[in-house]
């Protein structure tokens, strides 16, 4: 899945927390919004600068949120 794509579904999932919509560049930023947002505060949301790569912190986000895949 691209960048875009994953930003674009954490909008449909998310909306309502004011999630930016951003360019894989600047990934970080949305990241970061995700995990100081209190509506997330129930869930160990990682901070995006322990990650190199986007695909890593989503992954780990995905996990958190909604259990591990198998």
């Amino acid at each position: 899945m691209s960048w875009e794509d994953w930003n674009g579904n954490l909008l449909v999932s998310y909306g309502e927390l004011n999630i930016p919509y951003n360019t894989e560049d600047n990934w970080q930023e949305t990241a970061s919004v995700l995990a100081s947002n209190t509506a997330m505060a129930a869930y160990p949301v990682p901070a995006p600068g322990e990650y190199d790569d986007w695909r890593q912190w989503a992954k780990e986000f995905t996990e958190i949120v909604n259990g591990q895949s198998y």
